[in-house]
């Protein structure tokens, strides 16, 4: 079921309302009246009963925050996801927190599967954990629809300044200029990761270099990656120069290197029929159908390792601040670094996304729920968030000591200062869908060399505005 289909039926059948006053064996009623007046799109009524059932009986089960002393602290459930080595730094944070203090005991819920379909799930029915891990564009989502508790005024009870997150990254999780949010981490789409021999071995000044001298722009980087795409006598290929992504979010960079974008800044209008953004997502489709610099495999084949950047036969890539933490682990026979994105038409491409730490507005342990999210946002949380490489901290001086905390011997200097050229991915309530009905289909038209970029966003700017108007949530 889509995002829309889930809330439609939790105001239809006002799930909310009823299940707070329900005893659980009401609830698995209710619940399965709700599910059998629903028109599934995707997935199957029993697969939303269960996971509804499940979880709605918990969270009615939960104590209520008001307790003796004699009784303990009360339990506080932080929602998250991922895998073990992604909790070990939470679960390091909850016994930090359980430990200094006695009126709370926090407990972690991961969720395992999808996690937004279960969030989706379980707060359309009036349930969810007390605060929750959530990306930012889903995040604001929950804000808009009530889900999410205001935080400003707990923000200035404990001495909180808004100055110490960068501030692009509030944005998302700021409604009518209040936070519901504390910015947890953040990760760029487009970070270069380059191989440092075949650069060597192509004659070819490093990225790194190149940058300092002011000449590392887009028409150098195309130029490089032709160079190291080399085929054997058959002409069969054995090296490319560049890896590359059709999605959107890859587009997305080299459209802001040449001025543009996707949307106007307040996502009111389809902005990608304009030159800057049209020039750019031309030039990152011709680096794949006209420069022949990408491996690109046959229908129903795969891709070799040995032509992927992890197999050492691609190099450079444009990824996320995620896949240094698979670098740094891997065993690769080869030496890379790390490089800013490439200048267009004078300006850097760069963006990604962010998650932050919610709280549920219906949580019986909301003081608990947003002590617990202020504690993430603390130097030990983020510090250990560093350490797994896996996202970079929102806080401007704890980010700072990225280098200091992983000695790999590479440029952390790219990634601490990317924030600089820094946009967040589109995040008004609503763009997703748009995205995926309407932009992404017409971008693989360009992908697949069907269309110019010009013809493609054309070709479906009247049909983006008129669902730009049909929102209402503003930025």
């Amino acid at each position: 079921m889509s995002r829309r289909e889930f809330f439609s039926v939790a105001a239809t059948a006002t799930v909310a309302a009823a299940l707070a006053a329900c005893k659980p064996e009401t609830v698995v009623q209710e619940v399965e009246r709700v599910v059998k007046e629903t028109v599934v799109v995707e997935g199957t009524p029993q697969v939303v009963e269960k996971v509804v059932k499940e979880t709605v009986l918990v969270e009615v089960e939960k104590e209520p925050e008001a307790k003796s002393a004699a009784e303990g602290p009360v339990k506080v459930l932080y929602g998250t996801w991922g895998d073990p080595n992604f909790l070990k730094p939470i679960e390091a944070d909850i016994a930090e927190f359980n430990e200094m203090q006695d009126e709370y005991v926090v407990e972690v819920q991961n969720v395992v599967g999808n996690a937004q379909q279960h969030y989706l799930t379980v707060f359309a029915a009036g349930a969810g954990p007390d605060c929750f891990f959530m990306l930012d564009s889903l995040a604001r989502e929950f804000a808009v629809r009530g889900v999410c508790a205001p935080l400003d005024d707990f923000l200035d009870v404990v001495g909180g300044d808004k100055a110490r997150w960068y501030p692009e990254l509030l944005k998302p999780y700021t409604v009518d200029g209040k936070l519901y949010g504390f910015p947890q981490g953040w990760g760029a789409d487009s970070i270069n990761f380059y191989n440092a021999d075949l650069f060597e071995a192509a004659d070819l000044a490093s990225p790194i270099d190149l940058d300092d001298a002011g000449d590392w722009t887009w028409d150098v980087m195309r130029e490089a990656a032709k160079k190291m795409t080399l085929t054997d006598s058959a002409g069969r290929p054995q090296q490319f120069g560049m890896e590359w992504g059709g999605g959107w979010q890859s587009y997305f960079p080299a459209m802001l290197a040449y001025g543009g974008s996707f949307f106007d800044e307040g996502a009111t209008t389809f902005a990608a029929v304009d030159e800057g953004a049209t020039k750019g997502i031309q030039v990152w489709a011709d680096i794949r159908n006209v420069d022949k610099s990408v491996p690109i495999a046959a229908t129903g084949t795969t891709i070799p390792t040995s032509q992927t950047f992890p197999g050492g036969g691609v190099g450079l890539v444009h990824r996320g601040f995620w896949f240094i933490g698979y670098m740094i682990t891997g065993d690769l026979p080869f030496s890379w670094d790390l490089a800013l994105p490439p200048v267009g038409d004078g300006l850097r491409g760069c963006t990604g996304g962010s998650a932050g730490v919610c709280v549920h507005s219906q949580s019986k342990a909301i003081e608990g729920a947003m002590q617990f999210a202020w504690h993430r946002n603390q130097e030990s949380s983020q510090l250990r968030m560093l350490e797994q490489v896996a996202d970079m901290s929102p806080v401007a001086e704890i980010n700072a000591k990225l280098a200091e905390v992983n000695p790999a011997p590479i440029n952390w200097s790219a990634p601490a200062n990317i924030i600089e050229h820094f946009t967040q991915r589109p995040y008004r309530v609503g763009t997703t869908e748009i995205f995926s009905k309407h932009i992404q289909p017409a971008l693989d038209t360009v992908t697949q060399g069907d269309a110019t970029a010009e013809e493609a966003m054309a070709g479906i700017a009247d049909t983006v505005n008129e669902d730009l108007a049909k929102l209402t949530d503003e930025i």
